[in-house]
């Protein structure tokens, strides 16, 4: 399981890991889409 912690994270890096807890929750839940939404992209941009 991934540890949360106090760590800096790189933007490519946590993009990363978003994906692969959507592609888990889609896994265990098929019916659900599990979208990264406009909100989080619109800040990520942002941040960039």
């Amino acid at each position: 399981m991934m540890s949360l912690s106090s760590d800096p994270i790189t933007i490519p890096e946590a993009v990363k890991q978003l994906l692969g807890i959507v592609q888990r929750l889609h896994a265990a839940f098929p019916h659900k889409a599990f979208t990264l939404d406009g909100r989080l992209v619109g800040d990520l941009g942002e941040v960039l």
